[in-house]
């Protein structure tokens, strides 16, 4: 590795770490439990053509939060608990540069995502969150599809990204999937409490 590719991952490691501190307020030390990685993806010019539908009014949310309730559950979460934690989602969005949208297939929202775009050392960059396909929708190819459109969306206009972050905890199959899609490990942090 030369020195400005050198250069290029100690920034891009810089960046994957402020995007946890902005969105959670610190960034966990990584314990000898299970942690999560903090992975990055440098973008390149590309097509897509799904669009993402913004996620803007209460019925949009509303719309979102039976699909998070359905996943949340899933992992033993209550339903009160998934609502909380959509309320902290849409909470984000007034302090913070970060908005959610569906992936659309016809009139059918088949899945969503959260990017906050940032700036750190003069370069826009974006941070994926909550990427998720709703459960009616899975193993149809739709996460890379998702990830196609994301990815598309944080380059574009006004001021595209250079960079894509996102967390992936270590003991779990979307890091792998991430690393597929090219998508390298930059840092090892602990995961956030909640």
């Amino acid at each position: 590795m030369n020195a400005s590719q050198k250069a290029a991952e100690v920034l891009s490691t810089e960046a994957a770490l402020a995007s946890e501190a902005l969105i959670f307020g610190t960034v966990q030390p990584a314990s000898a439990a299970p942690a999560k990685w903090m992975l990055g993806k440098r973008l390149a010019a590309g097509l897509c053509t799904h669009a993402l539908q913004p996620i803007e009014t209460d019925e949009d949310w509303q719309r979102y939060l039976r699909h998070r309730i359905e996943i949340e559950r899933g992992f033993g979460i209550d339903a009160e608990a998934a609502r909380a934690m959509v309320e902290t989602m849409r909470d984000r969005q007034h302090s913070l540069p970060i908005r959610w949208a569906f992936l659309m297939r016809g009139a059918d929202a088949v899945g969503a995502v959260g990017l906050l775009r940032f700036e750190h050392a003069d370069q826009v960059c974006g941070r994926l969150q909550d990427v998720d396909i709703f459960l009616a929708f899975r193993s149809q190819g739709l996460g890379n599809t998702l990830l196609d459109a994301v990815q598309a969306w944080a380059r574009a206009e006004p001021t595209p990204a250079t960079q894509l972050f996102v967390a992936a905890d270590e003991d779990d199959w979307p890091l792998a999937w991430y690393e597929r899609h090219g998508f390298t490990r930059l840092a090892r942090v602990g995961k956030q409490p909640g």
